[in-house]
């Protein structure tokens, strides 16, 4: 279990880091940004392939509550990827490069406010296995059993909580999600450190919220 466990947590803590720093091209430039995107990618290709079964076992078995929300993230974010590789693939100046695309700035809107949808159901997403990763944390690492400080634990998730409510706010995400003018939709002032903070805020609070939707309905 220990050598299946491993490969797991690597790929998806990989696909995590190159999410959270792929929302950042403000910060780290367009060639970085585009190739972080396409390491990205490759990841979420490993993630399919290490979860294949999922896909065998689509039209078997009665559907829970969680299933069909488990059913409905995963579409979602199907959808979402197809958009965003759609809307890149026209304003690319790295990985597919073009002289000019009408619209370009329209497309980069849309490709912006897809990515922060993406953020939302990427952390809904981990929310429905946050159980499952904690304990393949706790097999591999015996101190990160929470569940043996029950206060602890508590209070480690309101604090995650808030700080993802936080975030929401600073970054105005009601108005990013909903393509709605914002007054900071990037900060320039912010050092790169704190805007991928605040984002991995948001996309905590999201897993944590669909966590607690999941033991609710249980």
């Amino acid at each position: 279990m220990r050598v299946t466990i491993v490969p797991r947590l690597i790929v998806d803590l990989i696909l995590l880091i190159t999410f959270v720093l792929s929302q950042a091209n403000l910060y780290t430039g367009n060639r970085f940004h585009e190739w972080n995107g396409t390491i990205m990618l490759l990841c979420i290709a490993i993630h399919i392939g290490i979860n294949r079964h999922w896909f065998f076992a689509l039209f078997k078995g009665h559907y829970s509550f969680r299933r069909w929300l488990n059913l409905f993230i995963k579409l979602a974010l199907v959808g979402i990827l197809i958009a965003l590789l759609w809307c890149a693939f026209f304003i690319s100046r790295t990985v597919f490069i073009f002289d000019s695309i009408e619209g370009t700035k329209r497309l980069l809107f849309i490709h912006a406010t897809l990515s922060y949808w993406l953020l939302v159901m990427a952390g809904m997403h981990v929310g429905l296995f946050w159980k499952r990763i904690q304990n393949w944390l706790c097999r591999l690492i015996p101190t990160m059993c929470w569940d043996k400080y029950i206060r602890i634990k508590a209070i480690s998730m309101i604090l995650l909580v808030g700080g993802g409510v936080y975030a929401s706010f600073s970054r105005e995400m009601a108005s990013k999600l909903f393509m709605l003018p914002s007054e900071n939709y990037y900060l320039p002032n912010q050092a790169v450190v704190t805007f991928c903070l605040l984002n991995l805020s948001i996309f905590t609070l999201y897993a944590i919220l669909t966590h607690w939707l999941m033991r609710l309905v249980k």
